[in-house]
């Protein structure tokens, strides 16, 4: 599991009950710098609600706020942490993009197959709405190369 914890929650780490928040004031020693994410973090074990868990504590470059992520897999590395919550992050937007745009939970049926057929229309619209925002968003460089290309022979002809 990885994902990210709220400030508000309280944790042990050893026989101490700490709240999340105050953690970065206690652990101000073992800050590493990550150049690849631009970040500063450090990693400490704890157990929270009788799971042991790993969590980073990270604050971006610029920004004075410390990010919670937490994961129960303890020999990752950071960097492979954030390498899988990157490939789970766009699974993320899509939920909440289609939840609030396309109305993903709006089928009030109470046959299975209408959600099915409901759930299949909404990731179809997605798909076709993200392929659009693509195409007319997004100009390649091949594209403008052609359209330059195109221009210089018309002024030289002409």
């Amino acid at each position: 599991m990885i994902g990210y914890i709220k400030t508000n929650r309280k944790v042990l780490i050893g026989t101490k009950t700490h709240l999340i928040n105050t953690l970065p004031e206690t652990q101000i020693n073992k800050i590493v710098s990550c150049k690849k994410y631009k970040c500063q973090y450090f990693t400490v074990h704890v157990i929270y609600n009788g799971i042991a868990l790993k969590i980073f504590l990270v604050r971006i470059d610029g920004q004075s706020t410390w990010k919670y992520l937490v994961t129960t897999d303890k020999k990752l590395s950071y960097v492979k942490t954030m390498k899988l919550y990157q490939k789970r992050w766009p699974i993320e937007v899509f939920f909440k993009d289609a939840k609030q745009h396309l109305n993903l939970l709006g089928c009030q049926s109470k046959d299975f197959d209408a959600h099915v057929a409901h759930y299949s229309m909404v990731c179809t619209s997605f798909t076709a709405l993200s392929l659009i925002k693509r195409i007319e968003g997004h100009e390649t460089i091949g594209k403008l190369l052609i359209n330059l290309k195109d221009g210089l022979i018309q002024q030289y002809i002409l």
